[in-house]
């Protein structure tokens, strides 16, 4: 979680792609599984169509630039004890972005 923070802040709250300031999603990586900055929701919605300010963002990302390295964790996490949650049927469960189930 603190390097959430770090990225946040490094970001100052905006948009790693537009620096908008309004509400921001986690992205991450879906071949890798590593979050790479916090997006507005539309250029998050934009991002796997590609377009030049796309390709960039993608080779050079906050996360990247700072040197982290954060699992994303997304909508399935519940906490510590339980970071990824598996049904009886093995499907992921889906809960609140930090901590409670919703299911």
């Amino acid at each position: 979680m603190a390097a959430l923070i770090v990225m946040r802040d490094w970001q100052r709250s905006r948009c790693a792609i537009c620096g908008a300031r309004e509400s921001h999603v986690e992205d991450h990586d879906h071949a890798t599984g590593l979050t790479r900055a916090f997006l507005c929701t539309h250029c998050n919605w934009l991002e796997p169509g590609g377009g030049d300010r796309f390709d960039r963002y993608r080779a050079k990302n906050p996360a990247s630039m700072l040197g982290l390295v954060i699992n994303y964790v997304g909508a399935f996490w519940t906490g510590p004890d339980d970071p990824v949650p598996i049904d009886q049927h093995g499907s992921y469960v889906l809960a609140g972005r930090y901590g409670q189930r919703t299911d």
